[in-house]
């Protein structure tokens, strides 16, 4: 390993010795990173590597030297929110939006959920996004996710007609999303007493065990996908030590991927962000449910950068 740990990370989750990272990672590397010098490290020497990496360094800069919010020639921008699963039985955990529908508010944008099931297919998800985008009379707009509701998204994505039915998005902006998948559901399956009581919950809450199926890490999300023209991309993922999870449900949720390599507690495993299209903002110390106390901030400010024009 490299003589660079995660505590050389400052509060503001910069590395002093990031320029050291050039060498992007590997999937089964950031394994054995986490099996021989622990989880942290893995975890920390891929977040290293982002930051100092070229194609999301100018991004990374623009927010977090962003000062006044954009100026916007003629209207602003339309705010699509896609929630999370089980973001009505658990809004607790921020799925619903809300934090994000309050930003939008305090810079004057309108702003909507989109109206979807707590926990529904992606298909059908993704044509409540695109007839709410009907809706916006050729307005620009800022679709922003939140974990499965990134899966969501990337289905609407591979429509096909994406191109037309995308148009108007400015930027699609991913908070901790599942766009390629999530191991938890293996892990389910590999346990068939727990797969049964989660089978029997849904099954009494009306909702369908095999629209969880559909993330499966390794089905149709394991491919790669390409943006429509013109949509930018921003995907901000929590980067979490494991003194920094939040609460109960991220330690186990960490725990279960853990010898999977560096994951942020929710389901995501981190080593995505090396193929997804677009800007990636890591961000240290978060875990899934981007609960760091500047999260509010940091959100703001890549709203802020969403919202310019191309």
């Amino acid at each position: 390993m490299r003589d660079w740990v995660p505590d050389a990370i400052d509060a503001q989750g910069r590395c002093p010795q990031v320029g050291r990272l050039n060498e992007e990672p590997s999937e089964e590397g950031l394994r054995r990173l986490a099996k021989t010098e622990g989880i942290d490290a893995a975890t920390a020497t891929l977040y290293g590597y982002l930051r100092n990496a070229s194609r999301h360094r100018e991004f990374i800069n623009a927010v977090e030297t962003g000062g006044a919010p954009p100026a916007l020639r003629g209207n602003s921008p339309r705010v699509l929110v896609m929630p999370g699963a089980f973001h009505a039985e658990y809004p607790q955990t921020g799925g619903d939006g809300g934090r994000v529908l309050e930003l939008a508010a305090e810079l004057g944008w309108p702003a909507e959920r989109v109206d979807v099931p707590s926990l529904a297919p992606m298909a059908r998800n993704a044509a409540a996004l695109v007839e709410a985008l009907r809706r916006a009379q050729e307005r620009p707009a800022v679709v922003i996710s939140l974990s499965k509701g990134g899966a969501d998204v990337r289905a609407a994505i591979e429509r096909a007609d994406a191109a037309e039915e995308l148009r108007d998005v400015r930027a699609w902006v991913s908070l901790s999303g599942m766009t390629m998948g999530t191991p938890l559901v293996a892990w389910l399956r590999a346990r068939p007493l727990r797969c049964w009581g989660v089978r029997a919950l849904l099954r009494l809450r009306r909702q369908r065990f095999a629209v969880l199926e559909e993330l499966r890490r390794g089905a149709a999300l394991a491919a790669p996908f390409t943006l429509p023209p013109k949509m930018r991309a921003i995907h901000v993922l929590g980067f979490p030590r494991v003194r920094d999870l939040s609460d109960e449900w991220a330690r186990r949720g960490h725990a279960r991927l853990a010898d999977l390599g560096p994951n942020d507690g929710g389901g995501v495993m981190l080593a995505d962000a090396l193929r997804l299209p677009g800007d990636v903002y890591p961000v240290w110390g978060a875990d899934h449910y981007l609960r760091r106390a500047d999260a509010r901030d940091m959100l703001r400010r890549v709203l802020r950068e969403a919202g310019r024009e191309p």
